[in-house]
């Protein structure tokens, strides 16, 4: 989906998302279903830890912004502008309880915290609404495709979309047996 989005907002003169990865010290890239597979584990979300979105998505989502914000300082004291760096988080109206306690954690950099869709009121139906306005096809539901959260419906949809994925999913269980 992130391919089918980098082509409408180039299409309407916006940049490309910037993707992140996690790297590890060796500066090789180890996807989360390859790490499973090799220690024989499941995802962390199996043991009722939270180590495959801190490490996955939101220590690769710092290291990027360290960066800009370590860019934007020496702009600023190199040519004396001042730089705003905004992390936007995609939760929506229907979820306060997420924004509440993003908005509640200490954070370590000069970063300003945005839920811009609760500060427009927006719910899952009226996003949906804004990408079918858009032209665009709709995402789904977002998740890894061997999270343990998934519920019934959510697995039965992955085997008919996403045969493959299914099949490592089951792959990665049976490994963690």
């Amino acid at each position: 989906h992130l391919d089918v989005v980098d082509a409408w907002l180039s299409k309407h003169g916006w940049p490309a998302l910037q993707r992140v990865r996690w790297i590890r010290q060796d500066g090789t890239f180890v996807a989360l279903h390859d790490a499973c597979l090799d220690r024989a584990e499941l995802p962390s979300k199996a043991y009722c830890f939270s180590g495959c979105t801190t490490k996955w998505k939101q220590q690769p989502i710092d290291r990027f912004l360290r960066e800009l914000l370590i860019e934007a300082n020496l702009s600023e004291v190199l040519d004396g502008t001042k730089t705003t760096v905004e992390r936007w988080i995609g939760y929506d109206a229907d979820e306060p309880e997420r924004t509440a306690r993003m908005f509640d954690k200490k954070r370590d950099d000069d970063a300003r915290w945005r839920a811009p869709l609760t500060e427009w009121g927006w719910g899952r139906a009226e996003c949906v609404a804004a990408i079918a306005r858009a032209g665009l096809p709709q995402p789904g539901k977002s998740s890894c495709f061997m999270c343990p959260s998934m519920k019934p419906a959510e697995i039965v949809e992955l085997k008919r979309r996403h045969p493959k994925h299914a099949e490592m999913a089951l792959s990665i269980e049976r490994r963690a047996l």
